[in-house]
């Protein structure tokens, strides 16, 4: 059976659940307002590229995803967990290519995303989940075929967010109400080539990021979704190298100045308001990253230049270390940081395990390993791709015995499991966790392949036992 790579990241949405899918928005551009009757998609989203997740909507508890049936390439597809209830919803890019639609958002109850059209460029692309209703918004660069989408759609004050790319500008801030007229670049030459805006925040009413001012460096900026309300914040030399996160209606970020290497920085939105936080490593740079909150807590990872990356946490006042788990200068690396009822899980490696689960309720005495998953110290059990559904926390594991497969955990040892042995015997299953629909009646969603169908998409209610929704393609793997 053929493998191919795959993504998977779902939003759940109110009546409207989302994968993972990439939007782009028109600015400055050419006349062109007769696109918006083109048919064609495309694909491309933040960390993954041409893979298959990319997964929105649900009225009634249908989801959308990208799959490729063999005929048409990866295309629009959409599930209510049935095999009769899975079908393709459009052929964006007519042939055996695929439009490859990515970071699929849900705005105004419709999906959005970014498509290949043909002359294998980029566009914003829309979809109520029929054929008709599935159609090319924008074409963002006319008669640039190296322009086009990038994804990491924020809604906004009524407005669509999202980030283009060129070969001349490089990427820009766009926008949009969901029309061709209505979808216009914010801003240009915010950035250089191969120097991408970073993540969209959301706080206060207003759209905050982080992008490279071609003469002050990297900065954080905001914008109202006008040329002259997109200013920027000149008080470091360089903002939000490793991502952020709203905490307590403060962004919290890492950054550097003249004096200090990457430490933790906060903003209230304003120049006076944005300002270090905790000099974490006095002597070089902490690197704070994977900010998350939970339990009313932001816990995140850095290194203090004596123990290491490892788990560190902040209440808004003060920041500490929350164990020194790989004890010593090496650190335990904790990654996968997710929050299920207050408490925080993630992986580590303690030096002894290998990487296995963990969770931290802020406390070192409450932070500890919850089960040996893979017996030894040999490489550790912990794969990743966490996700929480009917307060549980499902995750990607291999025990040494039966390869990589869906695991589930309570918080418990005793109540941490294998799912399933989905691909019998010590191959692996390989899950990529799609998404979650965590509603009455609800499920969980992923790719897997058991050894006789290729990866394929498949669902779990948490009371029947996993199974296949359908064999999409005959031959080979759709995901």
């Amino acid at each position: 059976m053929r493998h191919r790579s795959f993504k998977t990241i779902f939003l759940l949405l109110p009546f409207i659940f989302v994968l993972s899918c990439s939007l782009h928005v028109n600015g400055a551009r050419a006349s062109n307002d007769n696109s918006a009757t083109d048919d064609n998609t495309n694909s491309n989203s933040n960390n993954n590229n041409n893979s298959t997740g990319v997964y929105v909507f649900a009225p009634h508890a249908q989801y959308y995803f990208v799959a490729d049936d063999g005929s048409y390439g990866d295309e629009l597809w959409i599930t209510d967990g049935t095999p009769s209830g899975t079908t393709l919803v459009k052929d964006t890019l007519p042939g055996s290519w695929g439009g490859s639609p990515q970071e699929i958002t849900l705005y105004n109850g419709i999906a959005y995303f970014c498509s290949n059209t043909v002359g294998s460029k980029e566009a914003l692309w829309r979809s109520d989940g029929t054929d008709a209703g599935t159609y090319m918004v924008a074409d963002l660069y006319p008669g640039n075929t190296f322009g086009g989408c990038a994804g990491k759609f924020k809604e906004v004050g009524g407005l669509l967010y999202f980030v283009g790319y060129d070969n001349f500008y490089g990427s820009e801030l766009w926008v949009t109400d969901g029309t061709d007229i209505g979808t216009s670049a914010v801003y240009t030459s915010l950035s250089l080539p191969s120097t991408p805006i970073d993540e969209l925040f959301e706080m206060g009413g207003k759209l905050y990021f982080f992008a490279r001012h071609p003469v002050k460096g990297r900065q954080l900026w905001t914008s109202d979704g006008t040329l002259a309300g997109t200013t920027y914040f000149y008080v470091s030399v360089e903002a939000g190298a490793y991502g952020g996160a709203i905490f307590n209606n403060l962004l919290y970020y890492a950054a550097k100045d003249n004096t200090n290497g990457y430490e933790l920085w906060v903003s209230d939105g304003t120049s006076p308001g944005s300002a270090l936080f905790d000099d974490i490593n006095p002597t070089g740079n902490s690197n704070p990253a994977y900010f998350t909150e939970s339990g009313g807590k932001l816990f995140f990872v850095a290194d203090d230049g004596s123990h290491g990356n490892e788990l560190w946490v902040t209440d808004g006042v003060s920041t500490s270390l929350v164990l020194d788990i790989y004890s010593g200068a090496a650190g335990s690396d904790p990654r996968d940081l997710t929050d299920m009822n207050g408490i925080l899980y993630f992986s580590a490696d303690d030096g002894v395990y290998g990487s296995e689960l963990w969770r931290s309720d802020g406390t070192a005495l409450g932070t500890y390993m919850i089960k040996d998953i893979r017996i030894g110290s040999a490489s550790g059990a912990v794969i990743g791709d966490y996700a929480v559904f009917s307060d549980q926390l499902f995750f990607v594991a291999n025990d040494g015995a039966y390869g990589q497969e869906l695991w589930v955990t309570d918080g418990t040892q005793a109540g941490t499991a294998m799912v399933a042995n989905i691909n019998p015997g010590p191959a692996s299953s390989t899950p990529g966790i799609m998404h979650v629909d965590n509603s009455v009646g609800g499920a969980i969603y992923f790719s897997a392949d058991d050894g006789a169908y290729g990866r394929e998409l498949w669902v779990y209610d948490g009371v029947q036992a996993p199974a296949m929704v359908k064999d999409i393609n005959p031959n080979g793997s759709s995901l």
